[in-house]
């Protein structure tokens, strides 16, 4: 049997009068990747909170490889071997990659406490050379794009020596081939002992990449699962307590060619060029990209909110212009 790395046992966390968490365990073995399901409310994120030092527990018990534990705020976490990577990244762009990755705990001469870079640009490297990663440690991080930087947090974590990596939803705007990359340093850190609890709603990165799944549900356990053995219909009737009989059907397309709103030349200010598109009568039109590709600035754009906005929109044939939103409500 693996040793349990993380046990935790009757869990209970309450926000006034509302229980967050009632009664919740889990555990954590050695080498494995371990998903942490629920629908939103069902208390994931505050469990995550309680691991890394944000909150408190109001009662119940914490143990790391069978000690226990009191997890004090996140520097206590960290110190802990509890690394996290959340959907916001704590990435500073002004820095290099090297400078965020010891970001607090730089090497440094001891008589005047200043920061050794050769030896900060060294231990980077070597960082990066551990996963295959073609990333220069003296690169600005905000000259990097969202995949990369996703594995620049992996190992800011892994460079405090965490051995418990939480990752909540890591795969957020990451195109098919950085997610790719991101599960095959996952396997890389599962042969290095690094353990995971990992945290997403895509149930498919669930199966490709987990070993077993908890799922909570109004803040209860609703059941851990071998992922081996369970099939995607058990685990959503676990996280919804019913069994989903209804999904959204494959539309063959719009039958109408009724033009209802129609966009051109369409850009603000933090638009790097115009866009193009149109919406038809029966039509359900779809935006989008990963994060800082634009989404935000469209919808703020068509709904009145940013003064920046140039091109054309017209509504049902009408040109319009949409200045406040006010305007846009009005239509």
């Amino acid at each position: 049997m693996p040793e349990t790395v993380l046990k935790l046992e009757g869990i209970h966390k309450s926000f006034g009068g509302i229980h967050a968490l009632n009664d919740v365990s889990f555990e954590l073995a050695e080498g494995e990747v371990h998903a942490l399901l629920g629908e939103n409310g069902a208390g994931k994120s505050t469990l995550i909170k309680i691991l890394t030092g944000v909150h408190k527990m109001d009662s119940g018990s914490i143990q790391v490889r069978g000690k226990s534990v009191t997890i004090e705020d996140p520097v206590d976490a960290r110190h802990k071997g509890i690394g996290a990577i959340y959907q916001e990244l704590s990435l500073v762009d002004s820095l290099t990659v090297a400078e965020n990755i010891f970001l607090g705990h730089e090497p440094t001469k001891s008589f005047f406490g200043s920061i050794k870079k050769r030896e900060l640009l060294d231990k980077a490297a070597k960082y990066l050379s551990s996963f295959a990663i073609a990333v220069d440690p003296s690169a600005f991080v905000g000259d990097l794009g969202l995949g990369k930087k996703r594995i620049i947090e992996i190992i800011k974590a892994l460079s405090i020596n965490a051995n418990i990596l939480l990752l909540d939803e890591p795969t957020t705007g990451m195109s098919r081939a950085e997610i790719d990359t991101l599960f095959k340093i996952m396997d890389d850190l599962k042969k290095k002992e690094v353990n995971m609890i990992y945290i997403s709603h895509h149930l498919d990165e669930v199966f490709r990449v987990c070993d077993r799944a908890t799922v909570l549900r109004d803040g209860q356990n609703a059941g851990t699962f071998d992922i081996r053995s369970v099939d995607l219909k058990t685990l959503v009737k676990s996280m919804l307590g019913r069994t989903l009989k209804e999904e959204f059907p494959v539309r063959e397309g719009t039958s109408s060619e009724e033009m209802l709103f129609e966009v051109r030349e369409f850009r603000t200010e933090k638009m790097f060029a115009p866009i193009n598109f149109s919406l038809r009568k029966g039509e359900i039109l779809g935006i989008t990209g990963i994060i800082g590709s634009g989404k935000s600035e469209i919808a703020l754009g068509l709904f009145g909110a940013d003064r920046s906005v140039q091109g054309n929109i017209s509504i049902a044939g009408m040109a319009v212009s949409l200045k406040s939103p006010d305007d846009a409500k009005k239509r």
